[in-house]
């Protein structure tokens, strides 16, 4: 990282002319790294080696800083593209669901369709019904006329049988008193003739 070149940039600044010349070789032969090796350095170190110290300490947390906000960015940058793949799934999700309902739009029209259909088959089909349930009555109205009428033809039947019956027993006395009484005029011609 860019840690390493920051902290000697600090470093060679602290070396302007005017700072201590005795220390200048040891500045350019040791690194910030080095001197954390030494444990008690403050103890020893010159007021320009305490501000180079001070600078490197606020490099560092600079940089200890831009490297939590380059996690978080890459955090961000990772929730970006989950949330842009997410946002593409549900466009995708969306177009599925268009989709689908654009065929039960269509499916609901063609049933709507046959329900109307069938629903005037419905209407008709009652109407025939209506028809032939209203003929059936006449039928049953003219067949009981008919049942009327045979029951009275069949009593007139009965009537003139006991009709012809009662004439039958009257003509019978009666055919043979004509018969008797042809009888008696042709004995009478004849006892006519023979005088």
């Amino acid at each position: 990282m860019e840690e390493p070149a920051v902290q000697q940039e600090k470093i060679e600044k602290s070396q302007e002319p005017g700072e201590d010349a005795g220390k200048a070789g040891w500045k350019n032969e040791c690194s910030f790294s080095n001197l954390l090796k030494h444990s008690c350095f403050i103890c020893w170190s010159s007021p320009g080696d305490t501000e180079v110290i001070e600078m490197d300490e606020r490099v560092l947390a600079k940089a200890a800083e831009i490297r939590e906000l380059e996690n978080a960015l890459a955090v961000e940058n990772l929730e970006l593209q989950e949330q842009q793949s997410d946002c593409k799934d549900l466009e995708e999700t969306l177009v599925k669901f268009e989709e689908h309902k654009e065929k039960l739009i269509q499916q609901i029209k063609a049933t709507r369709q046959l329900c109307y259909e069938e629903s005037q088959k419905i209407l008709s089909l009652q109407a025939e019904e209506a028809q032939k349930e209203s003929q059936v009555e006449e039928y049953e109205r003219e067949l009981a006329r008919a049942r009327w009428r045979l029951k009275k033809l069949r009593e007139e039947v009965k009537k003139a049988k006991r009709k012809v019956e009662e004439a039958g027993e009257r003509d019978t006395p009666l055919q043979d008193s004509i018969r008797q009484s042809y009888e008696e005029i042709l004995q009478v011609r004849r006892r006519s003739f023979w005088k």
